[in-house]
Order: structure tokens, then sequence, then C-alpha cells
């Protein structure tokens, strides 16, 4: 759908051709390009934002592929230093169709963002052991949230370290 609307805006009249297609660099692309135009239309403190919520996104692969990892839409605002601007981040990047927004739950539309888009790939591999722990975190709390907050759930020892 990506594609076909960066399509859309290159088409002749009311056709779509093979070299509008072809003028939009196809799917990774305009993928990357559209992801580029949004994070770069940010102020420092939003470009921040971004990248911690997209970054959030991002189930980073010890070892495997990184995929997307679905969000739900409070968490992400509750973890953000700025939730309203991270509301208005997601608006936008859902508006143009790379996040997808359903009843509570957010996440990267496309599984190629994660490939195609190289500032995303750079956040990735920038500190890939720190995203794994991060990552690894913020399911534990989830975890000790959803069982009542129970302490023989709580860190200790070279795990509570790390």
């Amino acid at each position: 759908a990506h594609a076909l609307r960066a399509t859309w805006q290159q088409r002749h009249g009311n056709v779509l051709t093979v070299d509008g297609y072809q003028s939009t660099g196809g799917i990774a692309h305009a993928l990357a390009n559209t992801a580029d135009q949004l994070y770069e239309r940010l102020d420092p403190p939003g470009r921040q934002v971004a990248r911690r919520l997209l970054l959030s996104l991002v189930k980073v692969g010890e070892g495997t592929e990184d995929v997307r990892r679905p969000m739900p839409y409070e968490t992400l605002l509750a973890h953000s230093r700025d939730p309203d601007r991270a509301a208005e981040i997601i608006t936008s990047f859902t508006d143009a169709r790379l996040l997808t927004r359903g009843a509570d739950q957010v996440a990267l539309t496309h599984e190629a963002l994660l490939r195609a888009w190289p500032r995303l790939r750079e956040w990735i591999d920038a500190d890939r052991p720190g995203n794994i722990v991060r990552q690894e975190l913020e399911d534990a709390a989830a975890g000790w949230r959803r069982a009542d907050r129970d302490a023989g759930l709580l860190y200790r020892g070279s795990r509570l370290e790390a």
C-alpha cells in the first residue's frame, strides 16, 4: 500500500506507470524516504522522542532477525519523557502509514522498515546489547505488573547488576 501510494504521487494523470513506480525506488526506498522526511521535520527533542518510541516497537534479535514488536499505546505514552509529543509522533507516523494503531496497540506497519530505513537500522545496531537488555527489562516489568507486583519476580544479584 505504501509503494502504491508513492507511485500514485508519481502518476501521469490517472495512470500508474512502471516508470512512476521505479522513480519511487520501490518499496524500500519509498518507506525510507517517508520515514526520513517525517523525522527531519522534528526538532531535536522530538527526534529523541521518536527514536525511543520507534526502538520500543522493535524486538531486537539476539542471534535472530529483528522483528516488529507491537506495544500498548498507553505504555508508549507513559514511558515517554514527553507524552504529548509522543502522541503527535505516533499520529504523524500513523498518518504516513509507517505505524499502525489499533484499538490499544501500536506497531510498525511494515517489517521492511526495519531493513529499509538506514537511520532505524543504525539506532538498532548502535547499541544492540543495550537494546536487548532494555527490552528484557520492559518485558520483565510488564510481567511483574501482570503478577500484581510479586516481589519474587524482582531482579536480584547479577541480573540486577546487568
